[in-house]
């Protein structure tokens, strides 16, 4: 249904503003024992380059990720029931990024692809959604649109972005309960051949937080 992408850009907003400060918070605390933040790897994004970085950034990962984890492991979890599938769909997604830094973030927007992706019965939601959030950090690394917003400005930006993540949330979460699950409890064997994949993810993930820290 239409009104499922509405939500979709909704929350990709809401998203990407509201939790900005999480990021921040996350950064701070692994400061405290000495993890450093790796240099941004986004390629030069002047001129025709940020073509191809949207495509890298933006594009690819928002079909093939979300392919990945809304269509075929949603599909091995989705039985045990939404709150438990939005919750492990978030853990898998943040591990999988190996990026301790943006972790606790990865995760909430893990549960919310998974969420919209859950309600609308299709993937495609939640790839629109995943473009514009990665999208727009593309956007502003080339044209700085939000560095330059006054202190003013800025907080009426957060408080819509908040306004539109909650509204979002209490619509999906207590007023929509669509569900493509089958029958609440059931998992179709997803697990054992999926956990050597979940083990080095969260391998490579550990590694890459001692690697920070180690400098």
């Amino acid at each position: 249904h239409w009104k499922y992408f509405v939500f979709a850009a909704s929350l990709a907003f809401g998203l990407l503003f509201s939790l900005n400060w999480v990021n921040n918070r996350c950064v701070e605390v692994l400061s405290l024992i000495g993890y450093e933040l790796p240099e941004s790897s986004l390629r030069s994004v002047s001129g025709g380059g940020i073509v191809g970085v949207l495509v890298v950034v933006a594009v690819l990962p928002a079909f093939c990720e979300e392919t990945l984890f809304r269509g075929i492991i949603l599909d091995g979890i989705k039985d045990i029931g939404t709150v438990a599938a939005c919750l492990l769909g978030g853990l898998l997604f943040s591990i999988f990024h190996q990026n301790p830094a943006q972790t606790i973030y990865q995760f909430i927007c893990g549960c919310a692809f998974t969420l919209i992706a859950i309600r609308a019965d299709s993937v495609l939601p939640a790839v629109l959604m995943h473009f514009l959030n990665n999208a727009i950090i593309v956007f502003n690394e080339r044209f700085g649109f939000l560095n330059g917003l006054s202190g003013g400005a800025q907080i009426v930006i957060y408080v819509i972005s908040g306004v539109c993540l909650v509204a979002s949330l209490v619509y999906l979460i207590f007023l929509d309960k669509k569900t493509n699950r089958k029958k609440e409890g059931e998992i179709r064997p997803f697990f054992l051949p999926a956990l050597p994949g979940v083990i080095l993810s969260a391998v490579v993930w550990l590694v890459a937080l001692v690697n920070g820290i180690a400098g």
